[in-house]
């Protein structure tokens, strides 16, 4: 009754036939109850409530099976509520909680099915759930879990606690011989997978590392080399025969005994130089071969070198074309605008001639055809003085 008052939204009327007036729970809808007349199920999947859970579920001593999963149950998950001693199959998934698994989580040594995915919750895993002896699935996929996997699940056949935010490296004691299914993926696992991880699994179980930051070389665990390489993508740094990303050899410099001085061993030996390695034979002569370069791939260095002088050519005469062309039409453009301007200047020359020509021609029909012209003389000594005829003639005659 206590859950009942603690849903605020029933619209199917599910919890309409629950009701102190009835003698025991056994049959309301969603009870199951034993012989006893004790509730050991209570099971509501899929009937939209709303609300929340009241520690008081955990008092049911007898209850073994609760499901109360496809809701929008929300709150945290109290503390009280673990206590249930005999509960072997919890599924909470696809609602709205919140907050981390408590750690009394621990306390329930007969669970055996646990599945909270979907949800709201956050916080570090219980490292105690993972040593439940009794627990064979746990789902705890699509919530915000972070913190570093805890090592263990000795017992699990069925572990998924993808689409989280598990940090840190794998745990090397991460492994058992019940194991079916596992699923860390999309996670920000990093580091590398260490050897003894897969070493208890059966051959035939399906692991899934895909989407962390995992690095260096997978296992050569027979779990490991029967997976897809999906199982292992979304890590660049990892490698090996499933990721089909071969990991690099490492090589060891190897001794090199000198046969010359320092000084001429920066010298690049010539052929028949060195007389050990003539006097071998075809041996060595096979060796030589494979160090020099074949004919085939000098002919294509020519080729390719000649190919890349003939386009830097031509990419020069073209820039060559296209500045000389630029300048063609500039000094167009500049002499055009010389014989504008000279056009100009004549026409303007042409018409001042003519008004001097035309003050000529009045002045003479002035004067009369018998009266001669008079000029004057400007001195250009920078004098403001005018001379005329009859002045230069006296002065001539004083000069004579």
């Amino acid at each position: 009754m206590s859950f009942k008052y603690s849903v605020l939204l029933d619209p199917l009327s599910l919890l309409q036939s629950w009701s102190y007036d009835h003698d025991n729970p056994c049959s309301w809808r969603g009870v199951l109850c034993n012989n006893d007349f004790r509730v050991v199920t209570l099971s509501l999947p899929n009937s939209k409530l709303a609300g929340s859970i009241p520690s008081d579920l955990g008092f049911l001593q007898n209850l073994q099976s609760l499901d109360l999963s496809n809701n929008s149950l929300n709150g945290s998950l109290p503390v009280e509520f673990f206590a249930a001693g005999e509960l072997r199959f919890l599924d909470l998934s696809n609602n709205l909680f919140s907050g981390e698994i408590p750690a009394s989580v621990g306390d329930m040594h007969n669970l055996q099915t646990l599945n909270l995915s979907d949800n709201i919750l956050a916080g570090k895993l219980p490292a105690n759930l993972a040593s439940l002896g009794s627990l064979t699935e746990v789902s705890l996929k699509n919530n915000y879990f972070s913190g570093e996997l805890p090592g263990g699940w000795r017992s699990v056949q069925f572990l998924d606690i993808s689409s989280n935010l598990i940090n840190g490296s794998l745990p090397p004691d991460f492994s058992g011989d019940s194991l079916r299914y596992l699923n860390v993926s999309y996670n920000q696992i990093s580091g590398e997978v260490p050897p003894d991880v897969g070493d208890g699994f059966p051959r035939n179980a399906t692991v899934d590392f895909s989407f962390n930051n995992l690095t260096g070389s997978i296992p050569d665990s027979p779990v490991f080399l029967n997976q897809k390489s999906i199982s292992f993508s979304g890590n660049p740094g990892l490698c090996g025969t499933p990721t089909r990303n071969p990991c690099p050899i490492p090589s060891s410099p190897a001794a090199v005994t000198p046969t010359s001085t320092p000084a001429l061993a920066a010298i690049p030996k010539t052929l028949g130089s060195n007389p050990e390695s003539d006097s071998v034979g075809p041996e060595n002569n096979k060796s030589n071969n494979r160090t020099g370069l074949r004919p085939g791939v000098i002919i294509g260095i020519i080729v390719g070198d000649i190919a890349g002088i003939g386009i830097l050519a031509l990419v020069f005469f073209y820039v060559y074309r296209y500045k000389k062309k630029n300048n063609m039409q500039k000094n167009a453009q500049s002499l055009e605008e010389q014989s504008n301007r000279f056009v100009k200047w004549s026409c303007l020359r042409k018409s001042q001639e003519t008004d001097e020509t035309e003050e000529e021609d009045e002045e003479e029909e002035h004067q009369g055809p018998g009266e001669a012209k008079k000029g004057t003389l400007v001195t250009i000594d920078g004098g403001e003085k005018e001379l005329e005829v009859e002045t230069l003639l006296k002065a001539d005659e004083e000069v004579s």
